[in-house]
């Protein structure tokens, strides 16, 4: 199960990074509102991933480790998520920064 909660960790941490870089480079050229609507997109996607990454836990632990996950690990999981988005949404903030 430990396997399994730093998988869905570092998935949603690489997935945030390249979504990053993706609006980032998608709202380079673009006017500081539609940056701010690209950072808003972000956010969605943040919030999905942070619930997708819950998912993928559960659904590792179920077929690496042939249980169901805890509930303490599944909201520790949760808040580890949600620290890792809130990261990268300031630092996406900071990229899109005009």
């Amino acid at each position: 199960m430990i396997r399994a909660f730093f998988a869905a960790i570092a998935m949603e941490a690489v997935a945030l990074f390249l979504c990053a870089a993706v609006v980032a480079g998608i709202t380079e050229k673009l006017s500081a509102r539609q940056a701010g609507n690209g950072l808003l997109i972000y956010g969605a996607i943040d919030l999905l991933m942070i619930a997708l990454s819950v998912w993928v836990y559960r659904t590792l632990a179920q077929a690496w480790g042939g249980a169901s996950a805890p509930t303490w690990s599944l909201i520790a999981l949760g808040l580890a998520a949600t620290l890792t988005g809130l990261v990268m949404f300031f630092i996406t903030m900071v990229l899109l920064n005009r």
